[in-house]
């Protein structure tokens, strides 16, 4: 039956997410035709843009006295702001960014959060896990069901970041996920060096479990929410753009080279790079919880001014076509 099993295992792994990604596809294309508040403010569609931010925000219809209220409505009266500047202001490119003073920082800052999200390791050990445990001990017969428990831990602890990200804080997660990386594969070397190989096998499937749940509560849960909430109306699209595609290519590097570690170098690679990572968060990531979607404290309204690329008289770069920004 276990044999059976693993024959086609590996399909229903590549299988299910082609088909939440169709489905999801569809709910988006025919169901769910939502656009993000700040591109309906943008097209002057301030109606629906207040509906869709009080219906993310569980708020009901403006009520005097409420604070909530109140807040959303400053939210939108910054992106009305921010959506006049854009229209104002020149095209701006990744390669002119990276050399403004205003926006270098925020840029690198999600650069490298993008690329620390897949150099952590969580889709290389997901990919050759039957092989990892293999080779701590586990018989084949049971490779899919340690496989399989991995996977469940993934999904169940995915579901509970969901619910701590507007309690705990995006740094505060981005901090707790990484550390508890660094102390699973801590505690892999530790089993894979020390502990009788009777129990090898087990200990394996229990710290690449903290592992898949740390990289669930931290990196998994908010790498890409806080990367929408760092960038200014202007660079917004282009920014999240780069940032797929380092988060991609890092992705390729350690699924590629992963099936050239073994299990003890997998643990003490990924877990340097968990380390400094680690660092990395700890010096230049700044909470952004509660902040204006278009006020970000990586570049803030306050300082706008000094960026000579958010100026309309920028020279060097070629103006927006007023014809995309007509209402519709």
């Amino acid at each position: 039956m276990l044999k059976e099993l693993d024959a086609w295992y590996w399909r229903v792994l590549l299988g299910i997410p082609m088909v939440l990604a169709f489905l999801q596809a569809g709910l988006f294309l025919r169901v769910v035709v939502v656009d993000p508040p700040s591109f309906l403010v943008l097209k002057g569609r301030m109606s629906e843009a207040r509906r869709l931010l009080y219906r993310s925000y569980g708020a009901e219809e403006p009520r005097d006295g409420q604070q909530k209220i109140e807040e959303l409505e400053v939210q939108l009266t910054e992106l009305r702001s921010a959506a006049t500047s854009f229209k104002a202001t020149p095209r701006i490119y990744i390669r002119q960014a990276i050399f403004d003073p205003f926006l270098r920082h925020g840029l690198f800052v999600g650069f490298g959060l993008a690329a620390f999200q897949q150099l952590s390791g969580i889709n290389s050990l997901m990919s050759y896990s039957n092989g990892l445990f293999s080779e701590a001990g586990i018989s084949p017969n049971n490779l899919t069901i340690a496989s399989s428990i991995m996977a469940a831990t993934n999904v169940c602890f995915s579901l509970l970041s969901s619910q701590l990200v507007d309690r705990w804080g995006r740094r505060r997660l981005l901090l707790t996920g990484p550390f508890l990386q660094v102390i699973a594969m801590a505690g892999m070397l530790f089993v894979v060096s020390h502990l009788p190989a009777q129990y090898v096998g087990l200990g394996t499937v229990v710290c690449f479990s903290l592992f898949v749940v740390s990289f669930s509560l931290g990196l998994g849960a908010v790498t890409w929410l806080y990367l929408s909430e760092i960038y200014p109306m202007e660079i917004r699209g282009s920014a999240l753009s780069a940032c797929g595609v380092i988060n991609w290519l890092s992705c390729f590097m350690v699924v590629f080279g992963g099936r050239f570690l073994t299990l003890h170098s997998a643990c003490q690679v990924f877990g340097v790079v968990s380390i400094i990572g680690l660092f990395g968060v700890f010096l230049w990531i700044v909470e952004t919880k509660g902040c204006s979607m278009d006020d970000s404290p990586l570049t803030p309204l306050s300082r706008r001014s000094t960026s000579p690329l958010l100026s309309p008289k920028s020279p060097d770069v070629s103006i927006h076509s007023d014809e995309s920004d007509e209402d519709h």
